[in-house]
């Protein structure tokens, strides 16, 4: 199995009064390498 990880920055634009709120302060997600364009990663 070959297996890789990387960082990346994610910039977040807030259009409601309230700032964005993050229940972890480093979310971690997996995606697989096949994933579409446009898949969702986190919400």
């Amino acid at each position: 199995v070959n297996t890789g990880t990387t960082a990346i920055l994610v910039k977040v634009q807030d259009v409601e009064d309230q700032p964005p709120e993050f229940i972890a302060m480093t979310p971690v997600a997996r995606i697989s390498e096949n994933a579409k364009i446009g898949t969702s990663v986190l919400q």
